[in-house]
């Protein structure tokens, strides 16, 4: 797909386009993201628009705990690489 179509099921609707959250963080930058889970694994998923990178994480564990400690790692990794 060409890069607007990507643009625009990331970035398109304000919020929430096409299945992907997005918002600005506290550097300024716009993240597109999504957290998924069948119930017995978690993985998340940012894709940082400003520097074109994207970030994914991968687990055996689910519930809430397993959602705090995948956001605490992903702004580690982001404010990191």
């Amino acid at each position: 797909l060409p890069k607007e179509s990507f643009e625009n099921l990331l970035f398109g609707l304000p919020n929430f386009s096409y299945g992907w959250f997005n918002f600005t963080d506290s550097r300024g930058h716009l993240i597109a993201t999504n957290t998924g889970n069948a119930g017995t694994f978690t993985s998340m998923v940012n894709i940082d628009k400003a520097t074109g990178k994207g970030y994914v994480i991968f687990t055996t564990a689910y519930g809430t705990d397993a959602v705090t400690g995948l956001n605490m790692l992903m702004e580690k990794m982001m404010g990191s690489y």
